[in-house]
């Protein structure tokens, strides 16, 4: 009986482990893919590493007047990966007003779930021509939490 109790918590704790493998080798990968990300991207726009301090809680921010894309650093690194696309997202959403208009858009900001869904948009596209590895589900979910966040659902 004590030799079953005890093989039965082995497993236990060799799950736990191999659980705890897998989460951290999740976590490194999409902070290696932030990193890269992050690259690609400030090829078209400043990116800043911010803290919660700086901007309350929030997981990122794009500013279209100062052309810079802000990445809370104090959120989990498949948050902060999501982020950046979808940042980067409102980012290629702002430069295609630009250009369809030719002027700009100071009335972006203006309806919540339009800017939104623009990022999800542009972000998406965005993923597919890259082949970056996010499934539709992950950046579906992600935006759900972003439109409660805001009150629109």
């Amino acid at each position: 009986m004590v030799f079953i109790i005890c093989y039965k918590l082995f497993l236990i704790n060799l799950n736990m482990e191999n659980y705890i493998r897998i989460k951290e080798g999740v976590d490194n990968f999409y902070y290696e893919e932030f990193n890269i990300l992050k690259s690609e991207i400030q090829k078209d726009i400043k990116v800043e590493i911010i803290n919660n301090s700086e901007f309350g809680d929030i997981g990122g921010r794009f500013n279209f007047l100062k052309q810079i894309i802000y990445v809370n650093s104090e959120q989990s690194n498949e948050n902060m990966f999501l982020t950046l696309l979808h940042e980067y997202g409102h980012f290629l959403t702002f430069r295609d007003y630009i250009y369809k208009h030719k002027i700009c858009p100071y009335e972006y900001g203006g309806n919540i779930l339009k800017r939104e869904l623009g990022a999800y948009y542009h972000g998406w596209k965005y993923i597919k021509s890259n082949s970056i590895k996010v499934s539709k589900k992950i950046w579906k979910e992600h935006h759900i939490q972003i439109l409660k966040d805001y009150g629109v659902l």
